[in-house]
């Protein structure tokens, strides 16, 4: 009997284990290993559905103005580009009455030179044919624009007919090309032999 309960007490006396305790820097590591690597841009090609990153939401500007202003007031800053063509407005989607509205850029280049540049030059649309816009005094909100970006981006373009969707996307390959070959002229446009499209319908009118 006493040797049973000496064997019972070495037993309850004995030490319980201590479960490991988890290494955060290991989980940390384990983590950043399985992480998944950040998606890349779609690539624009033939059958893209629509131009990718080349809209943009503008706010604040004058209820009372009409696209043809519009277009002038934004598509001046591409007019002393060196990175981009002049011809940077694709569409201008505007209700009369709104302070907003939708740009479609002919490139993302030329959605990221317009939205910064309105980020760096705080801007105010003072009147309805207001084509140059006027330096905020902050008495008015300037003109805001931001990137439209992925599901947003998707179902602006599914309310635009098919139709229009190729032709953007067209007319974005032909303005990705031609931007190229204007960085490799250093701005120097069609000077060195490239066939601008002017001069290809010239071309074919002479032929026949």
């Amino acid at each position: 009997l006493v040797a049973e309960i000496n064997a019972f007490q070495d037993a309850t006396e004995r030490p319980v284990p201590t479960p490991p305790v988890p290494n955060p820097k290991a989980e940390i590591a384990i983590t950043n290993d399985t992480a998944p690597a950040p998606l890349e841009p779609p690539r624009l090609d033939n059958t893209s559905p629509y131009p990718f990153n080349s809209l943009i939401f503008v706010r604040n500007i004058h209820p009372e103005t009409n696209k043809t202003t519009l277009r002038k007031l934004f598509g001046r800053v591409f007019e002393s580009s060196t990175e981009v063509n002049s011809d940077g407005i694709d569409y201008v989607d505007y209700n009369k009455g709104m302070d907003s509205c939708h740009l479609r850029l002919a490139t993302p280049e030329h959605a990221r030179i317009l939205v910064n540049h309105f980020l760096s030059n705080q801007t105010i649309h003072s009147n309805g044919l207001d084509e140059t816009g006027k330096p905020s005094d902050g008495t008015s909100p300037p003109v805001l624009m931001e990137l439209v970006p992925g599901k947003r981006e998707q179902l602006y373009w599914e309310k635009v007919p098919e139709k229009v969707r190729r032709q953007a996307v067209q007319k974005a390959l032909a303005s990705v090309q031609g931007t190229s070959s204007l960085s490799m002229d250093n701005g120097k446009g069609n000077e060195d032999g490239c066939e601008g499209e002017g001069d290809a319908r010239k071309r074919k009118r002479r032929r026949r």
